[in-house]
């Protein structure tokens, strides 16, 4: 073999060593974007279900302190002051005031708390689709029904309609807790709604 053959095998098998060590590093490269990838989608997902968890807990305290039915002198006080209502203790319509000032006052943390679900609930219909928006509807719905009872539960304190004792009995059950945790029927719709949404979203926080 002369030596023109010899340098043209030479740069051949150069060439393939070239091409194969390419190659090899495309793979290693393409295994290691995969890798990273899923580690992306694990920590992005771990933290939206932390934060929908979050949010989901942090209403489900406010609802508690909502729908409890004490009221202290401070607490009531300090919302008529805020809100700006004026009413002596003698008055007619003290407790329909009174009551008003710090439902709304206690509303505004649940409030809150509804807007960062809804914020990340948009994320996680992009993240996982339609089988955690089912989840995440009845929530908001309990929510509702506890305004729309609450603001005819005040009604009732108001004046405003020919008050029956079924009617505000039966909106008393939405807007005060009960001390037997057994007969609470919204409290134990809230603990089933979001048990459903713990479910489907707890195992995401194992990373």
């Amino acid at each position: 073999m002369d030596i023109n053959n010899c340098q043209q095998y030479v740069t051949i098998i150069k060439d393939v060593i070239t091409a194969g060590a390419a190659l090899v590093a495309a793979y290693i490269g393409w295994q290691g974007l995969a890798t990273w990838r899923k580690q992306l989608k694990g920590r992005t997902e771990y933290e939206l279900a932390r934060r929908l968890l979050s949010a989901i807990y942090k209403i489900r305290n406010y609802v508690s302190y909502f729908r409890n039915p004490f009221m202290s002198a401070g607490e009531i006080y300090q919302s008529m002051e805020r809100e700006g209502i004026k009413a002596e203790f003698t008055d007619k319509d003290y407790s329909f005031k009174s009551s008003s000032a710090v439902y709304k006052v206690r509303w505004e943390k649940i409030s809150d708390g509804m807007t960062d679900l809804e914020v990340n609930s948009i994320e996680a219909e992009v993240l996982w689709g339609s089988d955690i928006m089912e989840a995440l509807t009845h929530l908001p719905r309990l929510i509702s029904d506890l305004n729309f009872n609450v603001g005819w539960y005040l009604r009732e304190l108001s004046g405003a309609r020919a008050g029956r004792t079924e009617d505000i009995e039966r909106y008393e059950r939405y807007v005060f807790s009960s001390a037997n945790p057994e007969e609470d029927e919204f409290a134990l719709e809230m603990a089933n709604a979001i048990k459903a949404i713990d479910e489907i979203l707890r195992p995401y926080l194992k990373i």
